[in-house]
């Protein structure tokens, strides 16, 4: 098997271009599930734990039953990192699964289980990042990241209700500055604050 690119699916560890679910999956059809992000460092996930737990209270606010522990998660992270000799990234999703077509969630009787693992370097610099502003043109985050901006000592970024995701690293690096003793402050932040 090829460790560019492997997907654990329902029980089976494939090469990523062997996974396959049906095309009436609903979360294909109508984005019915719930997913994490997640990175991996010598072959250690990123605050798997946090990780894991976001993931079981995005499943229960939309009323997804995840068919496995988090202990059996657990293992399946771990599984796919020990195939790893690099860095890399998870993206761990679980769907309605198939089922009939229409928004009807019950025609779906098993979910499906997908975690695909991925090896990439670790981004030195992003070029072309967009920043996403809210419905009132505040800063919310970037396409892919929590905004932090370094201002006269203090360490400022949008609180989650300017539409900042909660982020596992952004939580970290607000307490690891507070730790250090750097003075942080959540606030509302404009284009021409950056």
């Amino acid at each position: 098997m090829s460790t560019h690119s492997l997907t654990w699916l329902n029980d089976q560890l494939l090469p990523t271009s062997q996974a396959l679910i049906p095309v009436n999956d609903h979360g294909l059809l109508y984005g019915d599930g719930v997913f994490e992000g997640i990175r991996f460092y010598q072959r250690r996930a990123f605050r798997l734990p946090q990780h894991l737990q976001r993931l079981q209270l995005s499943a229960r606010a939309i009323a997804l039953e995840i068919p496995l522990s988090t202990d059996e998660l657990t293992t399946v992270i771990e599984r796919l990192i020990g195939s790893f000799a690099d860095d890399g990234y998870i993206r761990l999703m679980v769907t309605r699964g198939a089922g009939q077509m229409g928004l009807n969630p019950q025609s779906c009787t098993r979910p499906n289980v997908i975690a695909i693992a991925i090896a990439i370097a670790i981004a030195i610099a992003i070029d072309g990042e967009a920043i996403l502003l809210n419905g009132q043109g505040r800063v919310a985050e970037g396409a892919a990241d929590n905004i932090f901006i370094v201002r006269n000592g203090r360490l400022l970024t949008p609180p989650c209700s300017e539409g900042a995701l909660e982020g596992i690293t952004r939580e970290l690096v607000l307490q690891l500055a507070q730790a250090d003793g750097i003075e942080t402050s959540e606030q509302p932040l404009g284009v021409y604050d950056l």
